[in-house]
């Protein structure tokens, strides 16, 4: 991928406020940190078992098919599980951002989409 693109991308993701766990947590402060340690460690456990799910996904399919139709796979049901309690985590800690970090955040893209 073109480099340019994959940082246009995350700019662009940042100011419709969508943010990653990785650029949510320089964010936050010291006491912000402690208070949601709990919560990036589960969000941290969740992305890694979305990524095992999908591979399995990728294998198996979304749906079994059975004599009287087809259902989910396991795999799916928990990835659709998972992803939704981590997209609730991922809200939590995009609201505990101070409001400053991100008019910086909206500045820094203004500034690049001025520049281009």
């Amino acid at each position: 991928l073109d480099p340019f693109l994959t940082e246009e991308r995350k700019l662009m993701a940042k100011k419709k406020n969508i943010y990653k766990l990785e650029d949510i947590i320089p964010l936050l402060t010291e006491e912000q940190l402690n208070v949601a340690s709990g919560m990036i460690k589960d969000a941290v456990f969740m992305e890694k078992q979305l990524a095992k799910l999908r591979d399995t996904i990728e294998e198996e399919g979304v749906s079994e098919n059975y004599q009287y139709g087809s259902k989910q796979t396991a795999a799916m049901t928990s990835y659709l599980q998972i992803q939704k309690q981590y997209g609730v985590i991922v809200r939590y800690l995009t609201d505990l951002i101070p409001t400053n970090a991100t008019k910086k955040n909206n500045d820094e893209l203004l500034e690049f989409l001025r520049a281009n």
